[in-house]
C-alpha cells in the first residue's frame, strides 16, 4: 500500500503536473498512466508477498 501511494506521488509530482485537472477535463491518457502505474506496482507487491 505504501509503495502504490509513493507510485502515485511520483507520476502525480514528476511525471503529471496538472493529472487533477486533466482527469477533470476528461482527458483519457492521464486516467490510463495512473490506473497502469497502480496495477503494476499492486502486481509487484502481490509477486514480492508470494515469493
Amino acid at each position: 500500500m505504501i509503495s502504490q501511494f509513493i507510485a502515485f506521488a511520483i507520476v502525480r509530482f514528476l511525471l503529471l503536473k496538472e493529472l487533477t485537472e486533466r482527469i477533470e477535463n476528461d482527458e483519457l491518457p492521464a486516467g490510463i498512466i495512473l490506473a497502469v502505474v497502480s496495477v503494476s506496482i499492486g502486481i509487484l507487491n502481490a509477486a514480492c508477498l508470494t515469493y
